[in-house]
This record gives C-alpha cells, sequence and structure tokens, in this order.
C-alpha cells in the first residue's frame, strides 16, 4: 500500500481530460456506477482525531464506494460516517479493483470542505486506469479554480475559500481499465489543516461505446514502485509496512517506536547511552482497550533502569533463549480508552547497555494480551538490539541547546533512572532543560550538571491559572465561542487585582525554588477572537477606545468574536502585552535575574496572519530577555503520510519564520552591546504519539537555527528521542556549534555569496516550487564562513560564488568533514576562480560548513576542482533516475 511513484516524462494527447471549470453542484452522477460495492485500497489511514462525535468508527474499507453520499451540505465531514477523511498527507491515492477489464466514461469524486474550520478543497484530483494494479495510466484532472491559492492572509482564505460540498471529475472519456485510482492533492492552505481531504464517495460510470474505440495514452504511464531511501540519508531504514493491515487485523496494533512503524527492525543503543523503548499502539476502534498484560524479554547484556510508573512491573524472570541468558520482564498496563492521546502514558522501558563492545546485543522479543468488549487478543513481535560507539559531545557555552524532559521524568519508576537520563543528555552536549513540569529529580540531576532550567509558570495556556477561580472572577465567553471544560481568569482582573499578582508571584516563587527561569506555554487561545465579554472587560475596552456608552452599545459584544474589528484586535493586544509585561516583572520580584520566556508558535510572528495581528510586539519585548517559538513543520505522522513523499523541502517554511522572528526582536525588542533582545530560541518536535520528525532533519534543523541567527534550539515533547542513531546526530550538531560559536554570534552576516544547483533536482513537488539550497556566510576576525545547506534527500551540487576576496590562494576547509577544496592539488582557488564559482557537493540532508582561508593543507585531505567535476558527470545519470521517482 505504502508506495512512492515515478511519473514517466512525456506530454499529454487530446483525450486526456484537464477540468479546470468550477465544480458542479453535487449529486449521484447518472448512469451504471460499476465502483459500487468493490474493494479499495488508500495510501494512507484515515484520520481518526476528529471523529470523537461518532457514536463508533465506520468501516472505512467501504463507505467510498458504498453509493451513500453524505445529505448534509456543510462540508464537514469529519463528523460524518459517510465520509473518509485524511490530515497531514501530502496527497493521497484511493485505488478501486473493480474486478474485471472495464469500459469507463466518467470518474467523479465528491469532497467537503469548511475552511472557516481550517478545512478546505483539495487542489486537484487526477484519475488513472490500470490493467495490472501496477502500471497506470493518466485519463484526465479536475482543477480546484474556485479557490484563489494566491491569497496568504488566513482571515482572507476562511472568507474567500469555498466552502460545503463539490463534485470534482470527469466525463466524456473512452477508455478501459480494471483497476481506477484517483490521486488527490490537498489544498496546502490552512492553518488548522493545511492538507486536509475528504471524500464521501467516488463514483466509476461505466461506458456505452465499443470496445475497439477505447484508448489510452502510452506517454502519460506511471509505475507503482517503491523507492529505496539510504538510511544513513534520513537516519533510520525505510520500509513502512502496512499500516491499514496492522490495523485491521487487531482491535490494537502495539510496536516499538518509531522504528517499526517505519519498517526499521532494529533499536540501536551506544556505550554508556540510556535510552527509551517506546511501545507505541496504533488503535483502530473507540473502545475501551482493558486486561493489558505486556512482557518484554530482553539479552542480559541489557539493563533496565526504569519505567512508567503507572505500568506496574510484576516479575523479572531469568530465561533462555536460543542458547543465550535474557530477563523477561512482566507489567500490567491500566484500562485504556484512547492510549495514543496519552503521551505521558506511553509504555515505555528505560533500558542501556551493559556491553563496552560496540555490536548486535542480540534480539528483543515481546508479546502483550487485552481484551475489547469481552473478547481476549494476544500478539507477539521482536526486534534486534544493537550497541554503538560511545557517544559525546562539548556543550556550547553560549548558544542554547535544551532538551525537555519534565513529563517523563515525572512519571519515571525512579530516580536513579532520571539522573542516568540527563547525565546522558549532558555528555552529548545539551546545557539546559526547558518546559513542563519540573521534578525534584530532574532539578537535582540538572543542577549537578550545571545546566539551565527553564520551569513551567503554572501560567499556561491562555489564563488558566490551575486554582480554583470565582465565577464572578471567570474568563467569560462570548455564547458563540463558549468553552465549557476550559476556565479562565478575567484577563483585566489578572493584570489590575492585588489577588492574582499575588497568586501569580506564589506560583512564580514555587518554580523559581527548582529553576533559572520561568517558562510558559503561552498559546493565548483567549485573546483568538474570545476575548472574555464581563462587565470589567467591557469597560476595559469602553476606556481603551475612549466610546461613549452609545458607541459601545453598537458593537458590544459582537466585536469580540468579529475578526475584522480593528479596535477590538488592538484591544487584545494591549491586553496581552500587560499580562506579559505583569509575568516578567513577577519573575523579576522572585529572583533577580529571572526572565519570564512566552512561548509561541511562527504565526505568532509571520506579517498578516490573525495571530500577528493580535499581539502587540512592541509593548513587551522590549521587557523580556527571550522568547521561545515551537513548531513541527517537518513532523512526520506515522499512521497518515507515506514518510517516502518526502523528499525534500521540508524546512522551506523555516529560515522565513525565523527572519521574521529576527525583524520584530530587531524592531520591537532592545540592544545591550552587540546583543539583540529578546534572544530566540527554537524547540521544535522530535516524536510524539506517532509523529516523528526525521533524525537527519532535525540535525539539519538545529544547524539552521544556528546559521540563521537565533540564540539557541531545543526538543519539545520527545519521549528520550529516539535511540543510538539519533543521540549522534545530536551530538554531531553540539560539535559543530560548539566549534563555531565565535564565530557565528559574534561575526558578521555578509552577502558576497551566491549558490545555485547545478545538478538534476525537482523544480516543484507536488505542483509546489521547492528551495533546496540555503546559504549562509560570515565574516569574522578576517576569516570568512560560508555555510551551505541541502534540504533535499540526495546529494546536490552547487556553484558557489563568493566575491570581493583579496587576491590570494584560498583553501576551503569543510569544519564538518575536515576535507580540504583546492583548484587542484597544489593550487589553492584564487579570488577570479571564487567570484567565477566553484562546483562543490553537498550531501542530503546535510551542512557543508567552508571555512575561506590561505593556511597551507595537508594534500591527502585535498578534493580537486577536477575530481568534483567528474564526480557530478559519473552521478547526473543516477540523480535522474532518482528525479524520476518524485512528482
Amino acid at each position: 500500500m505504502k508506495k512512492m511513484y515515478s511519473l514517466l516524462a512525456g506530454g499529454f494527447c487530446v483525450f486526456i481530460i484537464i477540468v479546470n471549470a468550477a465544480a458542479q453542484a453535487p449529486g449521484v452522477p447518472a448512469g451504471n456506477n460499476i465502483a459500487m460495492g468493490k474493494k479499495y485500497t488508500m495510501s494512507a489511514l484515515p484520520t481518526k482525531e476528529w471523529e470523537k462525535s461518532l457514536k463508533s468508527i465506520p468501516d472505512y474499507s467501504k463507505i467510498l464506494t458504498d453509493g451513500i453520499i453524505e445529505k448534509s451540505s456543510s462540508g464537514s465531514f469529519w463528523i460524518s460516517d459517510k465520509c473518509v477523511n485524511f490530515n497531514g498527507a501530502m496527497n493521497t491515492d484511493i485505488i478501486i479493483d473493480l474486478g474485471k477489464e472495464s469500459l469507463i466514461s466518467a470518474i467523479k469524486t465528491r469532497h467537503g470542505a469548511r475552511p472557516s474550520a481550517g478545512a478546505c478543497f483539495p487542489k486537484k484530483d487526477e484519475y488513472f486506469v490500470s490493467d495490472d494494479g501496477v502500471k497506470f495510466y493518466k485519463v484526465g484532472e479536475f482543477k480546484n479554480t474556485f479557490d484563489d491559492y494566491a491569497l496568504k492572509d488566513e482571515l482572507e482564505i476562511k472568507k474567500k475559500f469555498a466552502s460545503g460540498i463539490k463534485e470534482y471529475g470527469v466525463s466524456g472519456l473512452k477508455t478501459q481499465g480494471r483497476y481506477v485510482m484517483v490521486r488527490t492533492y490537498g489544498s496546502g492552505v490552512g492553518k488548522a489543516f493545511p492538507n486536509y481531504v475528504g471524500y464521501d464517495e467516488i463514483f466509476v460510470i461505466e461506458g456505452k461505446f465499443p470496445l475497439s474505440e477505447a484508448v489510452r495514452d502510452e506517454s502519460s504511464v506511471i509505475v507503482l514502485k517503491a523507492l529505496d531511501i539510504p538510511a544513513d540519508t534520513v537516519g533510520y531504514r525505510l520500509n513502512p509496512p502496512d499500516l491499514q493491515k496492522m490495523a485491521q487485523q487487531q482491535p490494537m496494533y502495539m510496536a516499538l517506536a518509531p522504528t517499526q512503524f517505519l519498517g526499521d527492525n532494529e533499536f540501536h543503543l551506544s556505550v554508556d547511552g540510556v535510552y527509551a523503548l517506546i511501545f507505541s499502539p496504533l488503535i483502530s476502534n473507540g473502545k475501551a482497550i482493558t486486561d493489558i498484560n505486556f512482557e518484554c524479554e530482553l539479552p542480559a547484556s541489557i539493563e533496565l533502569s526504569g519505567y512508567h510508573k503507572e505500568s506496574k512491573l510484576i516479575s523479572t524472570t531469568p530465561v533462555t533463549k536460543n542458547g543465550k541468558s535474557y530477563l523477561k520482564y512482566s507489567f500490567v498496563i491500566p484500562k485504556l480508552t484512547d492510549f495514543a492521546k496519552y503521551y505521558w502514558d506511553q509504555l515505555y522501558l528505560v533500558i542501556g547497555s551493559k556491553s563496552a563492545i560496540p555490536g548486535k546485543a542480540g534480539d528483543a522479543y515481546y508479546q502483550y494480551s487485552y481484551t475489547v468488549d469481552g473478547k481476549k487478543y494476544d500478539r507477539s513481535d521482536s526486534f534486534a538490539i544493537m550497541v554503538d560507539p560511545k557517544i559525546s559531545a562539548p556543550a556550547p557555552k553560549r548558544f542554547v541547546t535544551g532538551i525537555w524532559l519534565p513529563y517523563q521524568a515525572r512519571f519515571l519508576s525512579n530516580s536513579e533512572a532520571v539522573d542516568k537520563i540527563i547525565s546522558f543528555y549532558h555528555a552529548l552536549g545539551y546545557n539546559c532543560q526547558n518546559g513542563g513540569n519540573l521534578s525534584p529529580e530532574s532539578s537535582r540531576a540538572c543542577r549537578r550538571n550545571g545546566m539551565t532550567i527553564y520551569g513551567e509558570s503554572g501560567f499556561s495556556n491562555g489564563l488558566m491559572l490551575g486554582d480554583k477561580i470565582p465565577t464572578e472572577e471567570q474568563f467569560k465567553y462570548h455564547p458563540d465561542k463558549e468553552r465549557k471544560n476550559v476556565i479562565g481568569v478575567c484577563p483585566t482582573l489578572l493584570y489590575t487585582s492585588p489577588k492574582y499578582a499575588d497568586i501569580l508571584k506564589q506560583k512564580f516563587t514555587r518554580t523559581l525554588a527548582e529553576s533559572d527561569h520561568i517558562y510558559s506555554n503561552w498559546e493565548p487561545y483567549m485573546f483568538m477572537k474570545q476575548g472574555c465579554v464581563c462587565d470589567r472587560c467591557k469597560k476595559e475596552f469602553q476606556k481603551f477606545g475612549n466610546l461613549s456608552d452609545e458607541e459601545l452599545a453598537k458593537i458590544w459584544p459582537a466585536c469580540v468574536i468579529n475578526e475584522e474589528n480593528e479596535l477590538h484586535n488592538r484591544f487584545s493586544s494591549y491586553q496581552y502585552a500587560r499580562i506579559i509585561k505583569l509575568a516578567q516583572k513577577t519573575a523579576r520580584e522572585v529572583n533577580g535575574k529571572a526572565n519570564f520566556l512566552i512561548a509561541y508558535e511562527p504565526s505568532f510572528v509571520n506579517p498578516g496572519t490573525l495571530w500577528s495581528k493580535y499581539h502587540a510586539h512592541s509593548d513587551f519585548y522590549k521587557n523580556i530577555d527571550m522568547t521561545i517559538m515551537w513548531s513541527y513543520p517537518n513532523t512526520i505522522s506515522l499512521s497518515a503520510i507515506d514518510i517516502k513523499l518526502i523528499p525534500g523541502d521540508n524546512l522551506a517554511q523555516l529560515p522565513e519564520d525565523f527572519a521574521d522572528a529576527k525583524k520584530i526582536a530587531e524592531q520591537a525588542g532592545r540592544r545591550e552591546g552587540n546583543s539583540v533582545y529578546p534572544k530566540i530560541f527554537f524547540m521544535g518536535t522530535e516524536y510524539m504519539f506517532n509523529n516523528l520528525v526525521v533524525p537527519k532533519d532535525y540535525y539539519f534543523m538545529s544547524l539552521l537555527c544556528f546559521f540563521s541567527g537565533l540564540d539557541g534550539y531545543g526538543t519539545w515533547c520527545t519521549h528520550f528521542k529516539c535511540d543510538a542513531r539519533y543521540a549522534a546526530l545530536n551530538a554531531k550538531s553540539n560539535t559543530v556549534i560548539s566549534e563555531l560559536e565565535n564565530i557565528v554570534l559574534d561575526g558578521k552576516k555578509i552577502d558576497n555569496v551566491q549558490v545555485s544547483i547545478v545538478s538534476p533536482v525537482p523544480v516543484k513537488i507536488n505542483d509546489k516550487p521547492v528551495k533546496l539550497s540555503i546559504i549562509r556566510a560570515f565574516e569574522y576576525q578576517g576569516r570568512e564562513l560560508v555555510a551551505v545547506g541541502n534540504d533535499y534527500l540526495y546529494r546536490i551540487y552547487v556553484k558557489l560564488s563568493v566575491s570581493g576576496l583579496p587576491e590570494g590562494q584560498y583553501n576551503l576547509t569543510d569544519t564538518i568533514s575536515k576535507k580540504v577544496y583546492r583548484k587542484d592539488s597544489n593550487t589553492g582557488y584564487s579570488a577570479t576562480d571564487l567570484a567565477a564559482g566553484i562546483l562543490l557537493p553537498v550531501n542530503g540532508k546535510e551542512w557543508l560548513v567552508l571555512m575561506i582561508d590561505t593556511a597551507s593543507t595537508d594534500s591527502s585531505s585535498v578534493c580537486t576542482q577536477v575530481a568534483v567535476t567528474k564526480q557530478l558527470a559519473d552521478e547526473t545519470a543516477q540523480l535522474k533516475t532518482k528525479l524520476a521517482d518524485f512528482r
């Protein structure tokens, strides 16, 4: 099911139908629907998280060909049991087996959308037929021309993009095939669900023409085939199993995550490393899972340091397996409703290797049993445990490198495991712990390792203070925006009341007793057009806007939920800034050196977004020392997307986000000497639920933060990272940062470099233009550093031009690989050579970090321009073949 496709070049003949007109009014198409009741496969698992309102999980194997359409016209397909929804897939393929060769005159699909909820219509459908289910011929496509993709403003998208249900499709076909494939491309826009695709039915209308008139364009063929991506490119081997089959076999499929979900059946430890074996569930229905027993047999050379204390360890038994010594650990796990929702309740075992000799430690075995509605299930599996060499790295002295551990630390079975984990991360080069609710054990371990601690403020997610708030002092929602389970304090009361100032001070005092700074996971949704409508806020708003009673009566309280009311938008910003300044002032009162760090997603600072309109950065940026951006733009849902559909350009948005954040800091912050405040720290997700950031991507992103002028990076909601392969990349990035810290942080950014890709690479991926190379340059004490990033899975060759250098002979030394680039073995590049441009290779998901200098070099490490030119010529055909695997 999970495949990568190759679109062979070739023009389309005139009988391929491309429909550019607006979608027709939806209904059941006329004619004999030969898809009725037929089996089909899907390229991803349907999204289930939206179906909380459904009484039961639908049978996704039948919905698209059962002939039943959604009668509601709202477009809210995700709340209907007659629909199938996908979110997060770059595109979705549905392949219907008609059972026999058939004449086809039309293929129709029905899609739903509600831009106001963040779900938009797909960009287009493409339609294919096949005789064997492998070789497919394109017979037509339908393009969405009713949505204006030039719009970038979220509010404009909500207002102007189409809503409801629309029919996509092609008619007038004269073709044949046993298989029909519908490939749907998500819109890629909208804040909440940028790649949402919702279907309720697919129709294939039988043709009434002679077989002799059926035609197919041989030049339009695509062949479904697997794409082999080298393990060293992404960090893990990739051969994803069929997740649909997993879900269909049993109500719960538990696998070692993320490796087994990726088809990589190894888990790597390193000498002296401490890791978490995480067993994540894939649950295929919404029923409660009870009576869960779990057993794991580990080689005797593997040490169990801890586990989640909610999982009850019943026994530890020595056993012999295949002639080798093992220890069998037996657990009982509490009743589950939706296991995947509780990332702090994952089943995990904290392990390390007793052996100092790298190699295979042996196979690990696990088995589990559980009950659903009185029926008992069981399953077993295994994986290989590998021991890698010891990993270590220096910790940067100024650049912040942080780990997120507190949630997991609080739930570990013993304090020794916490100490081992944090000590190991410190050995990998991490110098702080950020976010979450601290545990005394993690705080003590960080102190012993000299790590800075950013503690949870108890003042997170809007205005929820965690204390019981009297009804008359609560945040009062507009009736149309009420959230009954979310209780916060009135914002006006919060920044004007001595009572709440004291509550805040008490919270900060408790946190700062075990930490150095206050971190707040500040997602102020209550300012996202959910303002408070109590009398206090009403009077505050009237005063802020200098409104008469008559003027106020005309707009209140409707203005609170009117996204276009600029006066209330400014008022929201004013309230937000007052609260942020209060929090920073309170932190300093408790500890004169403490910062209040607010966390926000990048859209807070992206011009034109709704979030940016509700936050007056100029009113509080000058008062704070650090901000935290969080995001997971390159996180892959292992149950919703084929990882192999992401060939590169994963991080294209991040450089823009970083530039926006830096610009806001320059404009609204303050300058002290050479430093600009607030400093900007970036937290990206590594692994959460069944989602994964490809390890090489996270390494690439760490250095992108560094070379983009940010002041730190860290992890968010990670489950002890993943394994030694991931840890080695973390250590590698920290080593690079430590070596170049002074040059990048103190150096002057310069723009005398240009880079262009000269090897075969995709220009577009899924109809989206891509940018695969990133260039940064710095000058420091007469030396120049150039960093070239390759956000592509495969090696690229670039032409690098450096202008303005004095005459001389220059070496380009790669500070990561220690390789030296010269014109030839005896001669360096001249300033004229560098200005004209030289050819360089940059490996996939890697940085080429070049120090330009005139120092002599060991000829054994030299790579000449002739050698690079020959290498490109040798690899060009191979790169073209790889390029053909991407659409």
